[in-house]
């Protein structure tokens, strides 16, 4: 039967006794039954203890070799950099689409029915700030007492997917629902008076202008409006007129001179292109999210509680 060293310590510690035979403690060059910090105690002496503490470190018997892992997960935490960039290039393109789509809604808030029209610009301007602050702390990861930091980005990760599911969600919803929010536009043009302090002049030359277009379907439905035939030679508003044409007067009978778009088609296209860049950016944010998340939780799984590390006999002195 082989006969057991090992040594009580003060504190909390509890010693777990390590067998040793004779051929061993030859080996490893210790005396048996000599504990550290004792008389005639090898320098390279090491013991193993164990503690009920949680989260106290343990030590384990070596003769000096290397850590159980010196950089657990390293191939996951390049991958997990790598997603980080994806998270700043997803951010960048949300952004991008929000600020265009709530610049849009803002500048041409009076020809849509619902209020809530311009929710998923904010939505996916939120989600692009988390985004890259979340691209941010991923970097910041490393493997050693990373335990809080990963656990901070999956919180992240769960608030991103919250913001970005919303956004897709309602991008998807409203970009069905263009034709309805642009159904007043009509009516709107049917009450242009030609006269500046009028809102709904002010708001149809702004539309034209800034969309470079000419009434609801083409310039040709200014016909009906009935301020129309009390213009000067029934034409069309100064603003349908080509920018670059100078001696432009709204005439009707020089086509070539005013815009060709009407101005519902047009707007319902910035719409639509804005509202699938949402969806689509945050659909793609989502799924790069999720492999972050699945290796965000290899490494918290890698990632040991206690800790293991060298003790010599000066740490019992």
């Amino acid at each position: 039967m082989p006969e057991a060293s090992g040594c009580l310590f003060k504190g909390r510690a509890r010693l777990v006794a390590v067998p040793e035979t004779e051929s061993s403690a030859r080996k490893t060059g210790r005396k048996r039954g000599v504990c550290p910090g004792s008389a005639g105690a090898s320098p390279e002496g090491l013991v193993r203890f164990s503690t009920n503490i949680p989260g106290a470190r343990t030590a384990r018997t070596s003769g000096g070799g290397p850590a159980m892992a010196d950089r657990p997960g390293g191939g996951c935490l390049r991958l997990l950099k790598t997603f980080c960039l994806l998270f700043w290039g997803s951010g960048s393109f949300l952004c991008y689409a929000g600020v265009s789509l709530f610049l849009t809604c803002r500048y041409f808030q009076y020809f849509f029915q619902d209020p809530y029209f311009i929710l998923p610009s904010a939505l996916a301007i939120a989600a692009a700030g988390v985004l890259f602050f979340t691209g941010l702390l991923g970097c910041c990861i490393t493997t050693k007492d990373a335990r809080c930091q990963q656990g901070t980005f999956m919180y992240f990760i769960v608030i991103l997917f919250c913001l970005e599911a919303s956004a897709a969600i309602l991008g998807y919803i409203y970009s069905n629902r263009i034709d309805y929010e642009l159904s007043s536009m009509e009516d709107v043009f049917m009450k242009y008076n030609g006269s500046s302090p009028d809102l709904n002049s002010r708001k149809v030359d702004q539309l034209q202008e800034k969309l470079e277009c000419c009434g609801v379907h083409n310039y040709t439905d200014w016909s009906d409006v009935p301020w129309q035939p009390h213009s000067i030679n029934g034409s069309v508003p100064e603003s349908c007129c080509i920018k670059s044409y100078s001696n432009c007067t709204g005439d009707m009978s020089y086509p070539e001179l005013l815009y060709q778009k009407g101005c519902q088609g047009t707007l319902h296209q910035k719409l639509q292109r804005f509202l699938k860049y949402i969806y689509w950016g945050s659909v793609g944010a989502i799924a790069v999210e999720i492999l972050a998340a699945l290796i965000d939780c290899v490494l918290m799984g890698r990632q040991s509680f206690q800790d293991y590390r060298i003790l010599d006999s000066e740490t019992f002195a």
